[in-house]
């Protein structure tokens, strides 16, 4: 038989030649994380706590970014590199019980005569159930948030509103 007109499959010296496809999924091919991502993940830990925090924006911009690109930062905080860094350093499993405490606060009080009671601390408990629910997606933002909206203005015949 002629070397060109061999079956593909009796080379398995060549994995394409015999009709074995290389994987996408390959370690030169998986998603890096960068050293701009780590420095964003670095300066939001620290803007958190922050007595006066700045935008997210500006923090891109602080890491190494371009202007340009630090207009958008969800777009960054979705990728696959900043996804891992988060799952990293601030995994799922800690959040959650992190989460759960919140979710049952409660605050001491002292009273004139010394006396000690343990209540519900509702004010925390609001917060963290606000979190979860901005995590899950079921609302947005808060105030000020005005993604999404539409202003519709009537106006009568008569030009008054």
């Amino acid at each position: 038989m002629d070397k060109d007109k061999q079956p593909l499959t009796d080379k398995p010296n060549n994995p394409r030649k015999a009709g074995i496809k290389k994987s996408n999924k390959s370690p030169r091919n998986a998603p890096k994380v960068t050293i701009k991502q780590k420095r964003y993940l670095k300066a939001l830990q620290k803007n958190v706590l922050a007595k006066h925090p700045k935008n997210r924006s500006t923090l891109m911009i602080e890491s190494g970014y371009s202007p340009k690109t630090a207009i958008n930062p969800a777009q960054l905080e979705k990728t696959t590199g900043f996804q891992q860094l988060l799952q990293k350093y601030l995994p799922d499993d800690a959040l959650l019980e992190g989460h759960k405490d919140g979710l049952t606060a409660t605050k001491t009080i002292i009273d004139k005569h010394g006396n000690i009671t343990v209540e519900p601390d509702y004010t925390n408990r609001h917060r963290y159930l606000e979190t979860a629910y901005k995590l899950k997606g079921k609302i947005r933002g808060g105030e000020g948030d005005t993604q999404n909206l539409t202003q519709i203005n009537i106006t009568w015949g008569d030009g008054t509103k």
